[in-house]
């Protein structure tokens, strides 16, 4: 019977999952089966166990006969039991995920979520398959892509937040697999801008490209090939001169390449274009320390500092009637954390009545700033034949103390992102967005 164009079961193919499967079979000479299961818009929460959810405090939006999704709120566990137990008697040789747009206004729990779901999978797809399907097996992941998504400038939910995704997909390490993630892998495609695309700058149309980076890592990672499969930062350091050097694994014999960037200028969103990488400095050369203690009032009384945890700062502010009108808007003070909780009078209405706002003060070179402190090198050399980079900061006698790559939503246009890597088969590949404290 001939099928209508609406009717084509290929128009609901995943491209990447069908090239990436071509790819396989040209590579390893065997039959690759395809199981293409997707919903477009959904959360990862849809896509998680209870137990998955449990691990990573995901809680429930929305109840039967509201929540379907896509619709702009989460459906946990719905699509994991619609979508995914329907399948776990098969056995499977491995699974790869491209989803990250809809959690990006939470782009720090996603490193839980994405391994709470990805163990929840390998255990419940074993025990399903009665062991056929391996307790380990091997799980891709594509990086979220080039968005354009307006001012870089802002944080929270702004399009900073695309860059932090894109680092917590790789579990906060920047590159997959981990010691806790094992037999996984990683797709990079933030330098695969597509600001035409008819469907979204987030759904680019350079398929060809996901698909044959995520097999070259499938047949490293789940395959054990000795393949070449793009740079991967080794480390980076501080030198005396006050340059930083960047070592980098994964590369061929050609080592590194550094093409021009390729940045339209209605895209730079506050990113010069002149080189991927950006070195943040501190005032006094070292990395600001805080830590937490009790509050003080500053001079005037106008700003109330509060190093303290942000419950003990509510309870005090709802116990003095100065704190009328406090709302609270800042995360937890803890040891670790890299900021303080300030509380700041302001004077509202037209009798000049005073009330209290929060905010966390932003510290320079912490992994969620915006552009303070941040600049661009002056120069970007290539060393130890190609296998390393050599940045220096734009102003003298400064010590960088924070280095990261591609931090922005859209760092540049198709393939322009101004430093890659030769792969197997002569595949460019750049190294993934990272952020490093030196």
């Amino acid at each position: 019977e001939q099928l209508g164009v609406g009717d084509n079961p290929w128009l609901w193919m995943s491209a990447v999952c069908w090239i990436y499967g071509r790819q396989l079979h040209l590579a390893r000479k065997v039959p690759i089966g395809l199981i293409n299961t997707n919903w477009g818009g959904s959360y990862i929460e849809d896509w998680s166990s209870d137990e998955a959810l449990a691990k990573c405090d995901s809680s429930q939006v929305g109840g039967i006969g509201d929540c379907h999704p896509g619709m702009g709120h989460t459906c946990p566990a719905q699509l994991w039991n619609a979508m995914v137990v329907p399948l776990l008697r098969i056995t499977i040789r491995g699974a790869v995920w491209y989803q990250g747009e809809s959690n990006v206004m939470r782009p720090a729990k996603y490193a839980c979520q994405l391994g709470a779901m990805l163990t929840s999978w390998r255990s419940s797809w074993n025990k399903a398959s009665q062991g056929e399907t391996a307790a380990d097996f091997a799980f891709g992941v594509v990086q979220i892509s080039a968005v354009l998504a307006g001012d870089d400038t802002r944080a929270g939910g702004g399009p900073l937040a695309y860059a932090l995704l894109r680092w917590y997909q790789t579990a906060a390490t920047g590159a997959l697999p981990t010691p806790a993630l094992p037999n996984t892998f990683l797709a990079v495609t933030h330098d695969l801008g597509d600001a035409a695309s008819p469907y979204g700058s987030v759904h680019m149309r350079y398929k060809q490209d996901i698909a044959m980076r995520l097999a070259l890592a499938a047949r490293r990672h789940a395959y054990d090939e000795n393949v070449s499969i793009g740079p991967l930062l080794r480390e980076a350091v501080t030198k005396a001169s006050g340059e930083v050097l960047l070592s980098f694994d994964g590369l061929g014999a050609s080592g590194l390449s550094l093409p021009p960037m390729h940045v339209e200028p209605a895209h730079q969103a506050n990113w010069s274009g002149i080189s991927p990488f950006e070195l943040c400095t501190s005032p006094n050369g070292s990395a600001p320390t805080m830590a937490c203690a009790q509050g003080a009032l500053l001079a005037g009384g106008d700003l109330f500092v509060a190093n303290m945890s942000v419950a003990a700062a509510s309870a005090l502010c709802l116990a003095n009637s100065s704190c009328a009108g406090f709302t609270l808007r800042a995360a937890e003070c803890s040891q670790q954390s890299e900021g303080r909780v300030y509380f700041k009078r302001r004077h509202v209405g037209a009798n000049g009545d005073a009330a209290w706002r929060a905010y966390t003060k932003e510290v320079p070179c912490s992994l969620e700033s915006k552009l303070a402190g941040w600049a661009p090198p002056a120069s970007v050399q290539l060393v130890a034949s190609g296998k390393a980079l050599l940045l220096r900061a734009a102003e003298g006698n400064v010590r960088p103390i924070a280095c990261r790559h591609a931090w922005r939503a859209y760092p540049c246009e198709h393939m322009g992102c101004g430093v890659y890597g030769k792969a197997d088969g002569g595949l460019m590949v750049p190294p993934s967005p990272f952020y490093v404290k030196l």
